[in-house]
């Protein structure tokens, strides 16, 4: 159970899970007990429970592709260390040039870059123009249409 406190009002109080002793799992988060697998769901308002959960479910997807459950690999076309936890894709590291570079770390590239390892996406920063290079029409990004958003 979780307490917050909307808008200045009164403090109200939220299910975010189950408890097994000292141990919490949120919402559809699994967990280990005695080397079985159980998630935990929210059948109706306010009951709670843990459902056991097959191997396959503990599996991961990525580019038409399964991973079982804490396999881990390389990705070669996105230079990135991968694994697979509990049924989530997680980027551990990137590859450069044979060279496994933890997230967070940044490096210097031959190009005069600096190459940073992002758990997200590969992030190059360069300070000068790297040769001849147009905007391609028709991609994903040409589509964008600015919106504005008020909170």
């Amino acid at each position: 159970m979780q307490c917050f406190r909307p808008h200045f009002s009164y403090y109200e109080s939220h299910l975010i899970g189950c408890a097994v002793g000292r141990v919490g799992v949120r919402f559809d988060d699994i967990i280990e007990l005695s080397g079985k697998h159980f998630k935990c769901i929210q059948e109706d308002e306010g009951i709670l429970k843990l459902n056991p959960v097959g191997i396959d479910e503990l599996s991961c997807k990525m580019d038409n592709q399964t991973y079982s459950h804490l396999a881990n690999w390389t990705d070669t076309s996105r230079a990135a260390q991968m694994s697979c936890m509990y049924g989530h894709l997680k980027k551990t590291g990137c590859l450069v040039a044979e060279r496994s570079i933890p997230i967070g770390q940044e490096v210097q590239i031959s190009n005069g870059c600096v190459f940073l390892c992002h758990p997200q996406t590969n992030v190059y920063i360069c300070d000068r123009k790297l040769g001849n290079w147009t905007i391609e029409e028709g991609g994903d990004l040409a589509k964008a249409t600015a919106r504005k958003f008020s909170l």
